[in-house]
């Protein structure tokens, strides 16, 4: 396969493509460093909810409605495969869409989006009384869940130069995993062991790790929306692009 073109290049001053290296690329990184964290941590405590609902929806239905892990695990996956693309999908294409009407904004934007339902669907999903009104609610909250999954990544090659984007790539996933992994499947334990004491609790538990994530989603997502637009602009004029 051909390799594709390489566009928004950083260029000497004979115009040729600039070859940085790695102090180079850091102090790229550090001149959009707003944007890059706003995003990064945007991107941990989606995952955090992520994490925490499909670590432990499975306990959840066992312990609070007699469920065998197969029941659960069977309605579960059926939300994430029709809930959970479908968001994934329209996530893109409504950024899409406002990226063409000019909102340089839209992935961030798509992205309160998600945490504003987020927060609103899915603990009053976990704190449902009855099994089958978990899962009608839990059907829009895997699909806000799901609106930026694709979206931020492609947010964060927008604002930085050909040369660099790889290394930011890689640093936004080693924070993901870093962060949503590690903390998303660990804190309901934790709520429910040192806060709650009781097993049958493990509703509330989760309901208190999504719920506080998608706030400090939103927060983060609505902190970065001014100097994302500015690092955008930034990269339009040294890509020479209108």
């Amino acid at each position: 396969m051909r390799e594709p073109l390489r566009r928004d290049l950083l260029k000497a001053a004979d115009g040729r493509p600039s070859q940085l290296n790695l102090r180079q690329s850091i102090a790229e990184m550090r001149r959009h460093w707003t944007s890059l964290l706003g995003l990064s941590f945007v991107t941990v405590f989606q995952s955090m909810c992520n994490y925490a609902l499909t670590a432990w929806s499975p306990t959840f239905f066992i312990r609070m409605h007699g469920w065998t892990a197969g029941q659960s695990g069977r309605a579960l996956a059926w939300i994430l495969l029709t809930a959970g693309c479908l968001g994934i999908y329209a996530g893109g294409v409504v950024s899409d869409r406002w990226l063409k009407r000019g909102v340089s904004d839209a992935p961030l934007k798509v992205s309160a989006v998600s945490a504003l339902g987020t927060a609103i669907f899915l603990p009053a999903a976990l704190l449902a009384p009855h099994a089958g009104w978990t899962l009608a609610l839990m059907v829009p909250g895997v699909f806000f869940l799901a609106l930026p999954m694709g979206i931020v990544v492609a947010a964060l090659q927008r604002i930085f130069p050909n040369q660099v984007r790889g290394q930011v790539s890689a640093l936004l996933l080693f924070l993901l995993n870093l962060g949503g992994l590690s903390l998303g499947p660990l804190l309901p334990g934790v709520f429910n062991d040192y806060l709650f004491h009781n097993g049958k609790m493990i509703g509330y538990s989760l309901a208190l790790t999504i719920g506080g994530a998608a706030i400090l989603m939103l927060a983060c997502a609505m902190l970065t929306f001014r100097p994302y637009r500015g690092h955008y602009r930034e990269m339009l004029a040294v890509a020479g692009r209108p």
